[in-house]
């Protein structure tokens, strides 16, 4: 019972059973029944472990089997489903985890050019100073400034 409350889970394989001779499938049937017992039937996966698809049998008929060794019907399909799953869901984890990351997916690449904008690219963004005509460029107010504080400067001392 330790081991299951620790999180352990037993898997028992049925195709064995079913093709060994008498004094073997007493063993394995009194091995199982151990087991159920033991673990309260908790934590039990069962398996096939066939080795052909003829060894392979109905999940209802494995339960049932069980069942009259002594695991309930609820177990059984447990055993079946959500338990064989959270021992791979957690083994996945295990392997792709590390410090707390499970795992970095990509979700969705980023579009080349959002949809909203037009070809020209001029959505959103600062207008720029267009050079003139004759190929030189505009002066900024803030240069004009300087310019015409200059002119009127040297205006002034021309007049002295």
């Amino acid at each position: 019972m330790a081991a299951v409350a620790r999180g352990l889970r037993f898997e028992i394989c049925y195709a064995q059973a079913l093709a060994a001779d008498p004094r073997g499938r007493a063993t394995f049937i009194a091995n199982a029944t151990n087991l159920i017992r033991a673990t309260r039937g908790r934590g039990i996966i069962l398996s096939s472990e066939a080795s052909s698809a003829l060894a392979l049998r109905a999940p209802a008929d494995v339960v049932n089997l069980l069942a009259v060794w002594g695991l309930g019907n609820d177990k059984g399909m447990d055993g079946l489903r959500s338990i064989p799953r959270s021992v791979v869901v957690n083994e996945g984890i295990k392997r792709n985890g590390f410090r707390g990351v499970i795992q970095v997916i990509e979700a969705a690449k980023k579009p080349l050019s959002p949809p909203d904008q037009e070809p020209g690219g001029k959505n959103n963004q600062k207008r720029k100073n267009a050079s003139q005509d004759d190929g030189t460029s505009t002066i900024s107010k803030r240069q004009m400034k300087k310019m015409r504080l200059a002119a009127r400067a040297g205006a002034e001392a021309s007049k002295k």
